[in-house]
C-alpha cells in the first residue's frame, strides 16, 4: 500500500470533496466523500502525482478511476489516520487495508 507523507494538489480535473453530513455522524466510522470530475481537464501526470498507476482507457474512465482513488485516499485518512493510496487487485478493485471496508462508486 502506499503511504503519502502529503498528498499532492487535487487534480484540476476534480472538484473539491464533499463530505456528506449527517451520514458520517450518524455512523461512528463511517466516511462518505464524493468529487465531481471533469474528463476534459485530465493531466496523465496526476496519477503519477498521486502515486496512483494510470489506466489505458478513455479520459473519462480514467477521470472518474482518479477521483474515486482520491476519494478513497481522503477517507482512509479521516479513519486510520494514514494517508494511503490503496492498491489495486488483478480485477482492478481496490485492496482495502485490514479491518477496513470500502467502496468507490462511478456514477451522477
Amino acid at each position: 500500500m502506499g503511504h503519502m507523507t502529503q498528498p499532492p494538489t487535487l487534480p484540476a480535473c476534480c472538484a473539491p470533496l464533499l463530505d456528506h453530513w449527517p451520514l458520517p455522524r450518524a455512523l461512528p466510522g463511517v466516511q462518505l466523500l464524493s468529487t465531481r470530475f471533469d474528463p476534459e481537464r485530465l493531466d496523465p501526470e496526476d496519477f503519477t502525482r498521486w502515486g496512483i498507476a494510470p489506466l489505458k482507457a478513455v479520459n473519462k474512465r480514467q477521470t472518474e478511476f482518479l477521483a474515486g482513488r482520491i476519494c478513497a485516499h481522503e477517507a482512509l485518512r479521516r479513519l486510520t489516520g494514514a494517508p494511503l493510496i490503496l492498491p489495486v487487485a488483478e480485477d482492478r478493485s481496490p485492496c482495502w487495508p485490514a479491518g477496513v471496508v470500502g467502496s468507490i462508486t462511478h456514477g451522477a
